[in-house]
Order: structure tokens, then C-alpha cells, then sequence
């Protein structure tokens, strides 16, 4: 976030752990905003980018969520990001992520819905637990 000056950075969610709080507390960052724990979706409203960091992510219900939203994804590269998300929308460089520029918001929304319809999710989850 300190690379891209230029960006505002808005935080949702609560700290999973002590150390990582007082890390991002003392980087005293003059271009991002901490809100603790959200309601997704009134977070996300107007904003038009997601920006997704972990590197060892399942599955990144928020990514989808933000898709959902018509916000443009930006996935860092962990194991398996390509193959759930949008390849234009993966960086491992900050070059990379710098690059990526705003999708349609109507693009992202068919994506999800293409690709993650609710009855295809119900009738896989029914299928792995073999009822």
C-alpha cells in the first residue's frame, strides 16, 4: 500500500491474529482506512476494485462476492488462483497489480454467475457428501 501512494486502501474485516494488528497499526499508513469487522456488502458498495493479498487462499468467497458486485478482482498468485479466477485479474509483482485495469462490472457479475451458478454449487456440495 505504501508503493501506490496514489491509491486509498479501505480495510474490512477483523485481525485473525495479535502480531498482525500491531503490524499493520505501526506501518501508520497514510492512504488506508482500518474499519474492523464489515457487512460485505455495505463495504464493498462504490468501490471498484478488490484487492485479495493471501497468499493461501481455499477458495476466496470474498473474490467471488466482489465479482458478484461488479468490483474488478485483483488475486495474488497463490497455488490455484488461476484455475478459479480470471486470469487478467492475477498478479505476482507489484508491476503486475499495477497494471491490471477496471472490468466492466457487468463482465464480472456474468463471470460469477457463468461459472459459479447456486445450483451447480448445491448439486456438487450434494455430491461430494454422497447424498
Amino acid at each position: 500500500m505504501a508503493s501506490i501512494p496514489e491509491k486509498d486502501f479501505h480495510i474490512g474485516g477483523a485481525y485473525q491474529d495479535e502480531q498482525t494488528k500491531v503490524y499493520f497499526e505501526d506501518l501508520n499508513l497514510d492512504n488506508a482506512t482500518f474499519y474492523g469487522k464489515v457487512k460485505t456488502e455495505e463495504f464493498l458498495k462504490g468501490k471498484r476494485f478488490l484487492l485479495s493479498t493471501s497468499v493461501t487462499e481455499s477458495f476466496g468467497m470474498s473474490i467471488g462476492e466482489g465479482m458478484a458486485m461488479g468490483l474488478t478482482p485483483l488475486v495474488h498468485a497463490w497455488p490455484g488462483a488461476d484455475m478459479l479466477w480470471p486470469k487478467e485479474c492475477i498478479w505476482k509483482t507489484f508491476d503486475e497489480l499495477k497494471d491490471i485495469k477496471s472490468l466492466d462490472p457487468k463482465w464480472c457479475r456474468k463471470w460469477v454467475e457463468d461459472r459459479y451458478p447456486m445450483d451447480k454449487c448445491i448439486n456438487e456440495v450434494i455430491e461430494l457428501l454422497g447424498v
